[in-house]
């Protein structure tokens, strides 16, 4: 039998965004999270039970500071997109290891909370299917002139590796990585560079 090894992480230096946005500063906790549903029968014989596992639900629940002021907050961008469906990227380590994609339901905020403390919300928001695992094993492909690219496709220019944000066509010429966590348009392709 194989000695498996572990290499646990702290949840100190993550990257969270939504669309083409980066909040990882608006939030002190991200957590997703499966539910089953087994349904269960029982008959009145010891051996007559019968179980179907049922179907794995996800929701992805985000302790928020509750920041009112600020145009482009996520306590506002939830409550003024509550209802919406977005694409909701979730790297644990910004620096190595698997990021995890979603495609989720937002939700709005509570408003306010106890005197003489920050306002901070917990916001449990539903995931359509199940997180994708982005392995960042496999190197990407290095970016290519004029090519149609999907969402969540993966690229390499130089050191840099970008993730597509929408379907689109790449330009002519090679764009310039813009920072880790920073948003560059290539053509009609948007790209996250994710390291």
């Amino acid at each position: 039998m194989a000695q498996i090894a572990v290499k646990p992480f702290v949840l100190k230096d993550v990257l969270l965004g939504i669309e083409v946005d980066n909040y990882e500063a608006h939030v002190s906790a991200v957590t997703f999270t499966p539910a089953n549903s087994a349904q269960e029968w029982r008959g009145l014989t010891p051996s007559a039970v019968f179980t179907d596992p049922g179907s794995e639900t996800w929701t992805v629940t985000l302790e928020i500071a509750q920041d009112w002021e600020t145009p482009d907050s996520l306590a506002r961008y939830l409550f003024e997109n509550a209802g919406q469906t977005r694409a909701v990227t979730f790297k644990p380590q910004s620096g190595s290891g698997p990021t995890f994609e979603a495609n989720v339901t937002l939700v709005s905020p509570a408003i306010g909370g106890t005197g003489n403390s920050y306002a901070t919300a917990s916001v449990a928001c539903g995931v359509q299917g199940r997180p994708t695992l982005v392995d960042p094993s496999p190197a990407p492909d290095a970016w290519t002139a004029e090519t149609a690219y999907e969402v969540g496709d993966r690229v390499s220019i130089g050191a840099a590796v970008l993730r597509a944000l929408t379907d689109g066509t790449s330009a002519a010429a090679e764009p310039t990585a813009p920072g880790r966590s920073n948003v560059v348009v290539d053509g009609t392709v948007a790209w996250l560079q994710t390291a």
